[in-house]
């Protein structure tokens, strides 16, 4: 999903570099921005294509996420570097500065607002799957009530299942939420037929189904619409604003557009470039 990083800081991954843009009105001004230094940090959680993801041939580090992210940092006169770990600890090292970003295919929610700031990049939601074998016995939403479902730590997902089974099943039919670092461990699992079905976003399974038709199907439609938002440290307003008017400068220049498209997310970009759902 990427070009060679040459900036990369991420455990056992490779690096990709992006083509130049025109840096932004703040950094062509001073040189700097609001991050701490001539880096941006993003925090990420690897195995979730084409967001991010360690690409099988090349084992280079890639994704629309990274390319984006490296785009987002040149405008800002910037040197991107990735620090890879789980998911669900990505807002606390946002906290406590470890990173200046999350992003990796984090939905945007009023609850997370509360702790980070988000700029709303792309359109998702999450949605119910199984594996071939099981489609036929598992071929809608309610057969899944009584059964195991899979999804990542830490994501909005994990709420979403146990609230749609409150719900659609019975209350001794309830589905059982199994929770794996990763989005690749709820493929593995489901592709091994050790759970009956997963949620992920819609983002994700368009890749899966694609690079994978003979794996996994699609239950039902997305239940709900969600936008992903890159974090920002509570209070850092100035970094907001620099990070929404990068990905506005990417729009208006096609960059945003042309990563869409490569990764085959046309139908998945925003309109506007908003921050905290805008609220």
């Amino acid at each position: 999903m990427h070009k060679k990083m040459t900036s990369l800081v991420i455990l056992a991954v490779g690096a990709l570099a992006l083509s130049g843009c025109a840096g932004s009105k703040h950094a062509e001004a001073s040189g700097e921005t609001a991050a701490s230094s001539d880096t941006l940090v993003f925090g990420v959680s690897n195995g979730y294509p084409p967001m991010e993801y360690t690409d099988p041939d090349t084992k280079e580090f890639t994704g629309f996420d990274v390319e984006l992210g490296e785009a987002i940092a040149k405008k800002l006169g910037k040197t991107a570097k990735w620090e890879e770990m789980e998911f669900d600890q990505l807002i606390n090292s946002l906290k406590t500065g470890r990173i200046d970003l999350t992003m990796s295919g984090m939905s945007d929610t009023v609850e997370r607002q509360k702790t980070i700031d988000f700029v709303d990049y792309v359109i998702d939601g999450p949605q119910f799957f199984t594996s071939n074998n099981q489609a036929e016995s598992i071929a809608k939403p309610a057969d899944l009530c009584g059964t195991s479902v899979g999804t990542v730590s830490g994501t909005t997902y994990v709420d979403k299942i146990g609230e749609w089974s409150q719900e659609n099943c019975a209350a001794d039919d309830q589905i059982e939420v199994m929770r794996f670092p990763e989005g690749s461990d709820v493929l593995l699992q489901l592709k091994q037929d050790r759970i009956a079905g997963g949620m992920l976003g819609t983002v994700s399974l368009a890749y899966q189904l694609k690079e994978n038709p003979d794996t996994y199907t699609l239950i039902g439609e997305p239940v709900s619409e969600d936008r992903y938002g890159i974090g920002v440290k509570k209070g850092n307003d100035e970094l907001v604003e620099e990070v929404r008017q990068a990905v506005i400068d990417l729009k208006k220049d096609g960059t945003y557009d042309e990563l869409l498209k490569k990764y085959g997310l046309g139908e998945y970009g925003v309109d506007e470039v908003t921050v905290n759902l805008g609220q």
